[in-house]
């Protein structure tokens, strides 16, 4: 209760709460299926998709098994940045199929369903070796990622700056500032597509400031009896150009 006097809900509690009213709401239940699959909806639910699909069954409701809809987020979101997209092409790094294909930016994009997909690793390295070979950047999302709210901005982040959409800054005009430790594993939580890493006390971290605001933070830390650049992050928004060796010169 002091959590919601401060000003601080507890989102677990509620959440867990509307989960209940929904999954047991059969007008509730079938119209989140009409604008989710079966994964997303487990997602944002926070519970198993064979928990929703179960509920789904008891009510008699029909759903849509396929995971295709998420795919379907990605390519609106790269038409929405203004760029044509071709879907499940052959002809780019053949035989082999790329499921979002911006040709404009030579960029592919998979886009894996986790139980589908979690044991093809070799497949998908496969096919990333030889977009490599041909000049293609190819990007490989799962779908757990794309629906937690976190992994979603960081990736959009990620599309739009490979895609060339943002603000583009120039690292010679940034000043570099000094990070602490903590401070620099939340700037890489909120905008790493792989979240934060944890860094040593004798790790070092700068960041780039652009009128005001930390654009880009980089963190030196040592591995392994080395020292390894072990982050180097970029706000969602901002294209920096020479972040990585200003960083590393300091």
């Amino acid at each position: 209760m002091r959590l919601k006097k401060l000003g601080v809900w507890d989102s677990t509690r509620a959440s867990t709460t509307n989960n209940h009213k929904i999954l047991h709401d059969k007008n509730q239940l079938e119209q989140a299926l009409t604008q989710h699959t079966l994964l997303s909806l487990s997602h944002e639910l926070q519970c198993s998709d064979s928990t929703v699909g179960r509920y789904a069954r008891f009510h008699g409701i029909e759903y849509d098994k396929s995971d295709s809809k998420w795919e379907n987020l990605i390519a609106h979101f790269v038409e929405d940045l203004g760029f044509s997209v071709e879907r499940r092409v052959r002809n780019v790094i053949a035989p082999l199929e790329i499921d979002i294909w911006v040709p404009a930016k030579k960029l592919g994009i998979e886009c894996h369903g986790w139980r589908w997909h979690r044991d093809e690793r070799t497949r998908h390295l496969e096919k990333f070796h030889k977009a490599e070979a041909t000049g293609i950047q190819l990007l490989q999302i799962f779908d757990f990622e794309f629906y937690n709210k976190r992994d979603r901005f960081a990736w959009e982040g990620l599309i739009s700056a490979k895609l060339g959409v943002g603000q583009k800054v120039m690292a010679r005009k940034c000043d570099v500032v000094a990070l602490g430790r903590v401070d620099a594993m939340e700037f890489h939580q909120l905008f790493h597509v792989l979240g934060t890493t944890k860094l040593s006390t004798k790790s070092l971290s700068v960041g780039l400031m652009h009128q005001g605001v930390l654009v880009a933070v980089g963190s030196i830390d040592q591995r392994f009896g080395r020292l390894e650049l072990t982050r180097l992050t970029i706000a969602s928004g901002y294209i920096i150009v020479g972040e990585a060796r200003k960083s590393c010169d300091i």
